[in-house]
């Protein structure tokens, strides 16, 4: 283990004295501007050193990286100017300093003012990293020498910075290879580089090998080989372990809020995103003005369209979205379902104004629920699942979402169910909402809504566009469909969306005959 950290050493120490130097700087900035100047001509120096170590460590091992020794020889010079110049080193410093904090603080500028606009939630911070900036940086070079504290503690701040940094790259990534996941270095033991480096030769071997024979003799030697670098990585791993396995709960601790504050920040970045409010709590309603649906929103983005909003208002009993196949009710529906999850999961939701209360217990009966293991048909499981859900109503203030409900019986007896169902949902402790495009149920529902769907297109338009195109003929209505909704007061029978579609697809004028006749 002594050995896993030395080969660190050039690095490991380079970081702790940026760190010691960042620390006296920031504490003690009223230190003469000379010791300053050592100290930054020391550090450069450090600095420096870490990188001819680094180059001669990557030459010996026929890996050696030119710009190593740029680092080297740079901060070297930079080392005597300081230390035979101090004063002249001193006398642009500040000025140096105060430009790179204007330019940082410019930089983000843009990305503030957005933030301060768009109430990002990490709108104060942003803001705060930009201005500060600004105003130090100003300070320093409309006033440079009176501002040399300002710019020493900065500096030592800064400092501090890179050197903690530095120290847990040095010690976590010694040979630098940036490597996302967990990998054992050739410098954790001496052993190791060894099998490594045989292992290596032995594969360029295997690369030039001419005959059969010998390139079984190198295969054969190389899986032994492995089999060393096995043992020894897990010899490594142990040793890591026992070291780490006092801190164990700490880590555990940290990896813990490490998650919990990624998954705060991509739920603001998620609400930025798709601009999340934060509902009002009520017992009972629930009033979504122009929602969205996040996942559909990105999918029409991709073909060049965009999501409807739609906004619906529910309270307790039974509520019905009637419209004819393709018109949008599944998607609005999902849409309510989608929002209202997103509020139970401690998430904004996606829309412009919310009311809704928190629910017991939520309700879908989305899909085909057609179960093979028990044999039960599609209508069947519906059954089934609802009778589940029915039995949980009484414990507390639910969610019922059916959507075309009883759909896999025959329509006689399919509407029948459905009436019966939206009768029973009126006197339940719930909000319950069903599509549906059998006729006569919303005369049962206490409130009855309808996808706008293609009331206000003019069919001959659609007609002219499909004569002139190539295009897929549903494409092309979709464009013009409007997956909206609005309340329908009174008796209403379903749209006749799909006689107007068939016309619009121009079917057989003697089975469009048919329909009209059968209306």
């Amino acid at each position: 283990m002594f050995q896993f950290f030395w080969t660190r050493a050039a690095s490991v120490w380079v970081a702790a004295l940026y760190i010691a130097m960042g620390v006296l700087l920031f504490a003690f900035p009223a230190a003469t501007g000379t010791f300053f100047v050592w100290a930054l001509a020391g550090g450069a120096a450090a600095y420096g050193v870490s990188h001819l170590v680094r180059y001669l460590q990557g030459r010996k091992a026929g890996a050696a990286n030119p710009g190593d020794l740029f680092l080297t020889v740079l901060p070297a010079a930079f080392s005597v100017f300081a230390l035979i110049w101090p004063q002249a080193i001193l006398s642009v410093l500040p000025l140096v300093l105060g430009s790179l904090l204007l330019v940082d603080g410019i930089g983000k500028l843009p990305l503030a003012i957005t933030g301060l606009r768009e109430q990002f939630p990490g709108m104060i911070p942003l803001a705060l990293s930009s201005v500060v900036p600004i105003v130090l940086g100003a300070l320093i070079v409309i006033n440079p020498f009176a501002a040399v504290r300002i710019a020493v503690m900065v500096f030592g701040a800064a400092l501090v910075a890179d050197g903690v940094s530095d120290l847990a790259l040095a010690i976590l990534d010694p040979e630098n290879t940036r490597s996302r996941g967990f990998y054992i270095p050739d410098a954790a033991t001496p052993k190791l580089r060894e099998i490594r480096a045989a292992k290596k030769q032995v594969e360029e071997q295997l690369y030039r090998a001419q005959t059969d024979a010998e390139k079984d003799d190198l295969r054969q030697k190389r899986v032994r080989i492995c089999a060393e670098e096995d043992s020894e990585e897990m010899k490594v791993r142990r040793a890591m372990g026992a070291a780490l396995a006092p801190m164990a709960d700490d880590l555990l601790a940290d990896a813990d809020t490490a998650g919990r504050l990624d998954f705060l920040i991509q739920k603001a970045l998620f609400a930025h995103r798709f601009g999340g409010v934060r509902p009002e709590l009520t017992d009972t309603a629930l009033e979504l003005t122009d929602m969205i649906n996040p996942e559909l929103c990105d999918l029409l983005q991709e073909q060049g369209r965009a999501f409807v909003p739609v906004s619906i208002s529910l309270d307790r009993g039974a509520a019905v979205i009637t419209g004819a196949n393709m018109g949008g009710k599944s998607v609005a529906m999902k849409t309510v379902a989608l929002n209202v999850l997103l509020l139970q999961a401690g998430f904004l939701v996606c829309a412009r104004s919310a009311r809704m209360p928190l629910f017991w217990s939520v309700h879908m009966l989305f899909d085909d629920l057609q179960s093979i293991q028990s044999g039960l048909s599609g209508f069947g499981s519906e059954i089934v699942q609802f009778q589940k859900a029915l039995a949980e109503v009484e414990q507390g203030y639910s969610l019922f979402l059916l959507d075309e409900f009883a759909r896999g019986t025959n329509p006689d007896e399919g509407a029948i169910i459905v009436q019966a169902v939206t009768r029973y949902l009126n006197d339940v402790n719930a909000i319950s909402l069903l599509t549906t495009h059998y006729d006569k149920v919303a005369e049962h529902a206490r409130i009855h809504y309808q996808i706008i769907g293609l009331r206000d297109v003019d069919p001959e338009q659609i007609r002219r566009e499909l004569a002139a195109t190539n295009e897929d003929g549903v494409a092309v209505i979709a464009r013009h469909m409007n997956y909206g909704l609005y309340r329908v007061e009174g008796r209403s029978d379903c749209p006749r969306d799909a006689l107007n579609i068939c016309r619009m697809l121009s079917l057989k004028p003697e089975i469009l005959e048919k329909i009209e006749q059968s209306y």
